[in-house]
């Protein structure tokens, strides 16, 4: 569990860094503003990679590695940024534009992730 935690970690991390502070650093910055502080970057990514690689094992597989994790990547994504971006917009916060590309970019980033972890997995790595 510990290889699939920090793969994980370091996909999902060097995915957002380079969708948020490279391609499209300008957008973030006009929608969000300053963009957060690393440690609180780094703490996310770590609690979801390490919450991923905890879950995984726990799904029904369909017989494909890659199908799985993309579909539990998927999830987690959408279950992940959605939900708390549109709560924003009731802040005042953020629009539906902004839930849109939070919600498509989080499913992209996390389906990687969790077609990483599945297949480390698949190549022995065990929930222990």
């Amino acid at each position: 569990m510990i290889l699939a935690i920090v793969a994980g970690f370091v996909t999902m991390f060097v995915l957002a860094g380079l969708f948020h502070l490279v391609l499209m650093k300008e957008y973030f910055i006009a929608k969000a503003g300053n963009m957060s502080s690393i440690s609180y970057a780094l703490l996310s990514y770590g609690i979801l990679s390490i919450l991923m690689s905890y879950m995984y094992p726990m799904m029904s597989r369909t017989g494909s590695v890659i199908r799985d994790g993309l579909i539990f990547g998927i999830l987690i994504g959408l279950i992940c940024r959605v939900p708390w971006e549109v709560l924003e917009i009731g802040y005042g916060r953020g629009d539906w534009g902004f839930v849109i590309t939070e919600g498509v970019w989080h499913s992209i980033e996390e389906g990687v992730a969790g077609i990483v972890i599945a297949m480390i997995y698949a190549r022995g790595g065990t929930a222990s």
